[in-house]
């Protein structure tokens, strides 16, 4: 019965009216639970999510939930804490900038937002967000991928309507379809750009982290990078605790609002194999 419901609400959703600005506007228990049954939405606009505006088509899971002001609502805001006036900032798994353009919203112009996409489709709509915003020199955008080589590597593009899957491993959840994108090495990349801090970091590529790990070798083991903020998603316990320890053996401890989830996961007390979260560690005054 109550997925009926959910159900009868989230259709309505699909066209401007009431029900679309209640689910937009507020948050309430169970909104969640309503916007997983809200279908795509053959429609594009420009949309504000806390202060930054979006270019963002509705039949893409990731921007409908931007749009409905609930995608990863709790770790933005967690995370932005840690973002200061001068504050580096790198956003690796781009996608349409969410998380880059809210990092390019806080800093000032000490500050700087290098965000890195390899998808086509997805880079353009970034830049355009970037634009939109007028956030100029202080976005960086790359496309590229990032990894444990520079060069070219094959790319598993998302389906239509879920562009969250994007990935350089073929998954279960991508498509068939492969393109060539460039891939830099995170050491390498820094070295070019002269980048000697990194004070706040993100990376969601779909089961390559541990692949972005072995390329920024270099800057892990000089505790460059003061904040990790990394996404660990529907993983066997060998493969979350492969790249949990890889993370806290460069000094990084698990922070924030989830830390207890980690370390239960860590225990064997949780299985990580149902979950698909954020966590935020941070580097240990000891290794800096």
């Amino acid at each position: 019965m109550v997925n009926f419901f959910a159900k009868q609400i989230a259709n309505s959703c699909t066209k401007q009216g009431i029900a679309r600005n209640l689910l937009k506007f507020f948050s309430f228990k169970g909104k969640n639970r309503i916007l997983s049954f809200v279908p795509p939405i053959s429609e594009k606009l420009i949309s504000e999510n806390n202060g930054v505006k979006f270019h963002l088509n509705l039949r893409d899971d990731v921007q409908r939930g931007i749009f409905f002001n609930a995608y990863e609502s709790e770790d933005i805001a967690e995370i932005l804490t840690y973002v200061k006036k001068d504050s580096i900032c790198v956003d690796i798994g781009a996608n349409v900038g969410f998380y880059a353009l809210h990092f390019a919203n806080h800093i000032g112009d000490a500050g700087k937002v290098y965000a890195f996409e390899p998808d086509s489709e997805l880079y353009a709509i970034l830049n355009k967000n970037k634009d939109l915003n007028l956030f100029g020199t202080s976005l960086s955008t790359h496309q590229s991928a990032v990894g444990d080589t520079t060069g070219k590597v094959s790319f598993y593009k998302s389906k239509s309507d879920n562009s969250g899957w994007g990935n350089i491993r073929l998954k279960k959840d991508s498509t068939d379809q492969v393109i060539d994108v460039d891939i830099i090495k995170f050491d390498d990349f820094i070295l070019k750009n002269n980048i000697s801090r990194v004070d706040v970091l993100k990376i969601d590529v779909e089961g390559a982290e541990h692949l972005f790990m072995k390329g920024a070798e270099n800057a892990l083991q000089e505790g460059m990078i003061k904040i990790l903020f990394s996404e660990f998603c529907f993983m066997s316990y060998e493969d979350f605790t492969y790249l949990a320890n890889s993370i806290l053996s460069y000094g990084f401890q698990p922070i924030g609002k989830k830390k207890n989830l980690f370390h239960s996961i860590m225990n064997k007390q949780t299985s990580p194999h149902s979950i698909c979260t954020n966590f935020l560690f941070s580097l240990s005054k000891s290794s800096m």
